[in-house]
């Protein structure tokens, strides 16, 4: 009886969990672009004086990208933050209704026998 709960459960949020998934994933691959720059851009930095009016372009596209994986990974821990307690407030209230419909289908009986207080 609580395998058939569990499954319609599963069956009904198996999108939702695997985009929760999905995005949980990216957010941690997101995560390591700004450790890499700001690796690119120390190296860069702690080139001779002469050598970095050369990469000068290459310093401004490192610090580009560094701003750009910043506001993706905000906005990617934004919108999973959301999705999550979008999805766990349908989740729990559904969970609620399934126990609710099962209570008014128990017997007189069952109230009787069980005290609920």
């Amino acid at each position: 009886m609580h395998s058939k709960f569990i499954k319609s459960l599963f069956k009904k949020y198996t999108g939702n969990i695997l985009l929760l998934l999905l995005l949980a994933v990216a957010m941690v691959l997101i995560g390591i672009i700004p450790i890499e720059m700001g690796r690119r851009i120390i190296n860069l930095i702690s080139t001779p004086a002469s050598a970095l009016g050369e990469q000068h372009q290459l310093l401004v596209r490192y610090c580009f990208f560094l701003l750009v994986a910043a506001v993706v990974d905000g906005a990617n821990a934004y919108t999973l933050s959301f999705m999550y307690s979008r999805f766990s407030q349908t989740f729990v209230s559904d969970i609620r209704i399934m126990l609710f419909n099962h209570l008014l289908r128990l017997p007189q009986s069952f109230f009787d026998k069980n005290s609920m207080g």
